[in-house]
């Protein structure tokens, strides 16, 4: 199995990283706009291109301003039963480390190496939003 790591320092607390990851309004501003968030069975949609692409995830585990992790079901072959990682790590009172694992890849291909490059920009679109700049989610 593969995975895909980035790893990324945000400016800004804990807290607010794990919003952005966990809340329906945070996802909405650094990985698109078509995003639902079931509260209750921690289950998430995310929508592109007018809804055609899907990806659902399932929660896995979460700890409070520290882990999410997530399991794909979605429609996306490649994706299913993939894992997405989230680590949070405090720096400092004011700044967080953010370790992103897209994990168990099933093989490497071009799909792994294009989703490589989108993550690596997600992770910079998340750092602005959780810094209280730009909202730059995917546009559907």
């Amino acid at each position: 199995m593969a995975n895909l790591n980035h790893s990324i320092i945000i400016n800004s607390k804990p807290e607010k990283v794990f919003k952005a990851i966990t809340t329906e309004q945070g996802l909405k501003s650094w990985w698109t706009h078509d995003v639902k968030v079931d509260e209750v069975e921690k289950k998430y949609t995310f929508g592109f291109n007018n809804h055609r692409i899907l990806f659902n995830m399932i929660s896995l585990k979460e700890i409070q301003n520290e882990y999410v992790e997530w399991r794909c079901t979605g429609e996306i072959e490649e994706w299913k039963n993939t894992r997405l990682i989230f680590e949070i790590s405090k720096i400092d009172p004011n700044s967080t480390l953010l370790r992103f694992t897209h994990a168990d890849w099933t093989k490497i291909d071009d799909l792994f190496s294009k989703c490589n490059t989108d993550w690596g920009h997600l992770m910079y679109f998340l750092k602005e939003f959780a810094e209280g700049k730009n909202e730059r989610p995917f546009m559907s």
